[in-house]
């Protein structure tokens, strides 16, 4: 994951739900140029909307620390076009959390109306990606801080949801380091 496709989580549920928010804006360079007739937010976008609204739940259910990837759409349907000036609510269940990936139910929908959903399929290649660093702990507290996730998140039992150590002293030693960003 390298881009992110939602603008903030409304609500995060440990090992258990989460819903996220996206604006859809003519000034993104993609609404348009998917169609200039008909300017609307791809398809593919919502489907990445929904596999990261999941892949972040899945992952905080490993403090972070598992590599998670989109494995498969199983299956998916859409009813409508998302278009500027819709914001669309992205909503994600875990149906199946396993040792070697995870199932996540996703729906997309604009107010009432339900634009899509789809069935989406984790893994976690650990060996097939163990040197690769897809973020730096620091620069993942950030964009996690950003989307709200530590504000909204709470366990199945209501408590808040703690932030992992591990990114704490990253964003210690990025803040000590003086670096900018």
């Amino acid at each position: 994951m390298r881009w992110f496709w939602v603008d903030r989580y409304t609500e995060f549920v440990s090992r258990s739900h989460a819903v996220a928010t996206k604006n859809v804006c003519m000034a993104e360079p993609y609404v348009f140029e998917y169609s200039r007739c008909f300017p609307s937010y791809p398809p593919s976008l919502i489907i990445e909307g929904m596999a990261q609204t999941g892949g972040l739940l899945i992952n905080q259910a490993f403090d972070f620390k598992k590599k998670v990837v989109l494995a498969k759409i199983s299956k998916s349907t859409f009813r409508d076009f998302a278009k500027p000036g819709d914001q669309l609510t992205i909503a994600t269940k875990i149906e199946n959390m396993a040792e070697e990936g995870s199932v996540v139910s996703a729906t997309c929908h604009r107010g009432e109306s339900l634009i899509a959903a789809a069935d989406v399929m984790f893994a976690y290649p650990e060996q097939q990606f163990k040197d690769k660093v897809f973020f730096t702990d620091s620069g993942l507290i950030s964009v996690l801080r950003a989307l709200h996730i530590f504000d909204i998140g709470v366990n199945q039992d209501g408590t808040p949801i703690e932030i992992p150590e591990h990114f704490l002293q990253a964003e210690r030693e990025f803040l000590s380091s003086g670096s900018n960003c």
